[in-house]
Formats: structure tokens, C-alpha cells, sequence
């Protein structure tokens, strides 16, 4: 939900952190985004809850529309957050906020 309304807003966001996501009606993006606000996507390959293939596609369509992305894949990773994934997050809202300030 995160990506379907921080796109659509005409007020940029600082930037999205999307942990074992995925994009939803990335279709209509493209008529729709009204920013770019960069944006952290971790998901671990071994998710039981959602495929990790979901967030491949929605970095592909974020990057297909000029949004930055950074993109982690976590081995061995289920449907959680590791260590890795709190650090990357930290470290990305840190310079998000910083850069906006």
C-alpha cells in the first residue's frame, strides 16, 4: 500500500521502505505517478507469503519509470526481517531525511 500512495501523491515523500512487498495495479502507474520519491525494497527468496518474483517485477516497473530504487535480495530469507534488512532500512531513512532536510 505504501508504493500504491506514495506514487499517487502530488507531495513528494521523503522515501518508501517496502519490506516482503509488492507493487499493486503497477499497470496504471504509469497514467497515475505523480512522484518519485526513491525507494528501498527487501524481500527474502525463501518468503512462503509472496513470491520473491514480486519484488523483481515492481522493481522493474519502478525503474522503467525513472523511479530510484534500491533493491535487496535476503538468501534463505521467509517472510520476515533480518539484521540486514533493519540495517539497509535505517540507513535509508537516515540519508532519506537528511537529503530532505
Amino acid at each position: 500500500m505504501a508504493l500504491y500512495v506514495a506514487l499517487r501523491r502530488a507531495r513528494k515523500l521523503a522515501g518508501v521502505v517496502g519490506y516482503s512487498g509488492r507493487l499493486l495495479d503497477g499497470a496504471s502507474l504509469a497514467e497515475e505517478i505523480a512522484s518519485k520519491p526513491r525507494v528501498l525494497l527487501v524481500h527474502g527468496t525463501a518468503d512462503e507469503m509472496l513470491p520473491i518474483e514480486a519484488m523483481r517485477e515492481a522493481k522493474r516497473v519502478l525503474q522503467a519509470l525513472g523511479v530510484p530504487v534500491e533493491a535487496y535480495e535476503r538468501p534463505g530469507l521467509g517472510h520476515g526481517i533480518d539484521e540486514f534488512g533493519l540495517e539497509a532500512g535505517r540507513r535509508f531513512l537516515s540519508q532519506a531525511f537528511t537529503a530532505e532536510a
